[in-house]
């Protein structure tokens, strides 16, 4: 071991013989320092897994997604059709292959209950173009996506375990999905995480196969297909865009009634599944970055204290021979080994945090079985641990290296000489902390008020006591629209019999899961759009008691009725922002609008209801639509119960009615509509609580930081202090001063701190609801807020100072 190596071992064990002997103030400072390089590390973790960490598949710069574009309609992501599909796949020569994927939902009968499974509809390329493989068996062929072709699925090997016993066997067996048998030709291997799903499908089929898509296998107008493909080698994004536009172009001018005015655009795929969650998960982190920059900034005003109340024996060392790059050297070995331990507690706090607050992260958060604490986020800590303690010991390290050590072994000690410049230094860093803290707490205020104007929302219909379920009766077994209409009419009527004097209704879809479908329209007599596009809405099919149950008011006309049948008069009902939208000088209730999912027919208006939050607490109103169901029915719905007993126990009447209707009947996701509400906004509640705690954090750590300033200017000014009492100075006097110079740094400190929060205020904007970045009362309240702490944190060592003997303090070195 060379000379250097063994004075590395020399400042070593000084360091942990003076972190040892200081067991109190090193507590406090490991703490501090684990508790934000934990959250750091926590928050890195899911930043990592969602943002960072490339998909865990084959080559995944070469995926993207490929979304059409609606630009005259400011739509610029949406699905496409399945023939527009084929001719993107056909026609293009920049791609290695395109794929196509539907989400879909299946019932399993066969053995054992009826189960709702998540899974979904693909073509038969998709896992040849993800270049993944069943672990058992085999994955679809072209042949399998012939109309003919026998239907065929993969399942999951988590299904497979838990519905077959892990059976080896059932490849090449049959399975009943919607009462219809598929042959079993692989299972999925669990480490296969389907990438545009965040549910874990556990079944696929062919497109083919999907009742929905075989229904709109040759028309257009539909966007119901996400599309993935993989670039060929030496193709760059631009080029792949290049390429399918133009084919896009030729489809417009081939098919103008159906693709007029459609563009497209293609994204890495990795940023497609990313969305709308990127900027909050690195506002998160920036958040949690500031926690650590003030944590920071409090370790070393108290290092600098320390450093202060040392400068004696680091003088007498020097005198001893030491030499000032040798002392400033045992110093950063000090925060060194020091951010070392509270890195290492930090890393084990995170470790623990994210293995048992999983099932906290919203499920909506892409790639969330991803997030883990691994071996990069143990680099990360540790590249983290070693600046902070750089950054951390500087202070110290910068104020000794200015200090007359000649001039502090003459004062022997005694306060004085140097003090103004150590005030200065430790106001300089106290400012920059309540500067960082009011940013945070300012990001948190505004956070905190936009979740509570969501919760306060108008959602336009009473979801107390509703219970809702989802059903999807089998096609291969209810083939007619009339058997649909007669099934749900059958199951309503059999619910509204149940104990409780229910109120039943079926929609498709139910707030305030989702739009539904947005079809095209006209309005007859009217003159189509000046603007060239179409007009659109999105659509509806409900039941006669729909507005009823869900406590939608009827404006003006009438609601549906039992009258409204498929051989009556065709009607619809629109909302009252569709009224606005496209009837502004006149009464839209007996014009008739011509629109349909499969035939376009005209319907009558009979009737304007209230706004109804459609598309989720967050999403702007809407114009809808409604339509009877029994005049345009489908085969999937959702049912809303309103009853007087508690929907947890009626929950059990349903399941048992449905199975006494009819055994393959399965309904998913039955719950109270408040709870499908609380989980639509469960991640504006995640990040809401997280920023809370950051703001919370930060404001502790403020007021540590300006009573160990306050408390040392006490004690640099104690003689001063007794001078003034000895003259006559009255105790107020005193406790003006100490409040002053408190108010002084925390007025500097919230200037500084709000021009930051504005400056940084825009990149919050798209987490906000209802408000702006420059919220008032947000700003002033964070101001106020910190200024108490502030002040608060002030008076305990103002009051000490004002009750200071004068001849104690007289004597006081």
């Amino acid at each position: 071991m060379g000379r250097f190596g063994e004075i590395f071992l020399q400042d070593l064990r000084y360091s942990a013989r003076a972190i040892v002997s200081n067991p109190g103030f090193f507590t406090v400072l490991i703490l501090t320092l684990a508790v934000a390089i934990s959250a750091n590390t926590a928050i890195f973790s899911v930043v990592n897994a969602v943002l960072i960490r490339p998909l865990p598949l084959a080559d995944p710069d070469s995926l993207v997604a490929v979304v059409q574009t609606l630009p005259q309609q400011g739509i610029f992501d949406t699905g496409t059709s399945y023939p527009n599909f084929l001719d993107l796949r056909e026609q293009n020569r920049a791609f290695q292959d395109i794929a196509a994927i539907r989400n879909h939902s299946f019932t399993l009968t066969g053995s054992g209950e009826a189960i709702y499974i998540n899974g979904a509809t693909v073509s038969s390329n998709l896992f040849s173009l993800l270049q993944v493989s069943p672990a058992q068996g085999r994955a679809f062929v072209s042949e399998d996506d012939n109309l003919d072709a026998a239907p065929v699925a993969l399942i999951g090997e988590t299904l497979w375990r838990q519905r077959f016993n892990g059976d080896h066997s059932i490849v090449g067996k049959t399975i009943d999905l919607e009462n219809q048998p598929y042959t079993v030709v692989g299972i999925m291997p669990s480490s296969f995480r389907f990438p545009y799903s965040t549910s874990n499908p556990q079944i696929w089929i062919p497109l083919t196969k999907d009742t929905v898509v075989r229904d709109l296998l040759k028309r257009r107008k539909g966007h119901y297909l996400e599309a993935v493909a993989r670039l060929k080698p030496g193709i760059s994004l631009a080029q792949g865009q290049a390429e399918l536009a133009m084919i896009v172009d030729r489809l417009a001018a081939t098919y103008p009634n159906d693709n007029a005015g459609s563009g497209v655009r293609i994204m890495r795929l990795q940023d497609r599944l990313v969305g709308d969650i990127r900027t909050p998960l690195l506002l998160l982190w920036g958040a949690v970055g500031l926690v650590l920059l003030i944590a920071g900034t409090n370790i070393a005003n108290l290092l600098i204290g320390r450093a202060t109340s040392r400068a004696r024996e680091l003088a007498l060392r020097t005198a001893l021979g030491a030499s000032r790059i040798r002392l400033v050297r045992q110093l950063l070995t000090e925060c060194a080994l020091t951010g070392l331990i509270g890195g290492t507690l930090g890393f084990l706090l995170a470790y623990l945090a994210v293995s048992t607050s999983a099932a906290a992260i919203p499920s909506e958060i892409p790639r969330i079985h991803d997030i883990r604490v691994d071996g990069s986020v143990l680099i990360f800590t540790l590249m983290l641990s070693v600046a902070a303690s750089i950054l951390i010991g500087l202070a110290p390290a910068f104020y000794f290296s200015q200090k007359n050590l000649h001039t502090t072994l003459q004062e022997g000690g005694r306060s004085g000489g140097t003090s103004k410049g150590r005030l200065e230094s430790r106001n300089i860093l106290v400012i920059c902390e309540i500067a960082l803290s009011m940013v945070l707490l300012v990001g948190s205020g505004l956070v905190l008020r936009s979740f509570q104007r969501l919760q306060r929302v108008d959602l336009g219909f009473d979801p107390s006591n509703v219970l809702t379920a989802n059903l999807s009766l089998s096609r291969s077994q209810y083939t007619k629209p009339q058997q649909w209409t007669d099934l749900y009419t059958r199951i309503i009527e059999r619910l509204k019999a149940a104990p409780g004097n229910p109120e039943v209704a079926a929609a498709l879809p139910l707030p305030p899961n989702g739009s539904g479908f947005n079809f095209k329209f006209s309005i007859e007599g009217h003159p189509p759009p000046s603007s060239g596009t179409d007009y659109s809405a999105n659509y509806s099919a409900v039941s006669a008691d729909y507005f009823r149950v869900l406590r939608i008011p009827v404006l003006r006309g009438r609601s549906f009725a039992p009258e409204d049948t498929p051989e009556s008069n065709k009607v619809c009902v629109i909302s009252s922002e569709f009224a606005k939208h496209y009837f502004p000088n006149e009464d839209p209730v007996g014009k008739r609008l011509v629109f349909g999912y499969v035939d376009e027919i005209p319907r009558e208006i009979v009737g304007i209801v209230g706004d109804v939050k459609q598309a989720g607490l967050a999403a702007s109103i809407a114009p809808q639509m409604y339509v009877p169901y029994p005049q345009n029915p489908w085969w999937s719905m959702s049912l809303a119960i309103r009853t007087s007993i508690p929907g947890e126990q009626f929950s059990g009447t349903v399941r048992r009615e449905l199975q006494n209707i009819d055994r393959s009947l399965s309904s998913t996701d039955l719950q109270l509509m408040f709870s499908n509400i609380s989980q639509s906004i469960a991640q504006p509640r995640f990040r809401t609580l997280l920023f809370g705690l950051f703001g919370l954090t930060a404001l502790f750590l403020a007021a540590v930081g300006v009573y160990g300033v306050i408390s040392y200017f006490v004690s640099q000014r104690t003689r001063d202090i007794g001078v003034r009492l000895a003259l006559g100075a009255l105790p107020g006097d005193v406790l003006r001063m100490v409040l002053i110079q408190g108010i002084r740094l925390a007025a500097v400190g919230l200037a500084i701190g709000l021009i930051a929060a504005l400056a940084l205020g825009r990149a919050m904007n798209s987490l906000l609801f209802g408000i702006t970045a420059t919220d008032g009362l947000t700003l002033l309240g964070a101001t106020l807020l910190l200024l108490l702490v502030a002040l608060v944190a002030c008076f305990v060592p103002a009051r000490r100072a004002m009750n200071v003997h004068p001849i104690v303090a007289l004597r006081h070195d």
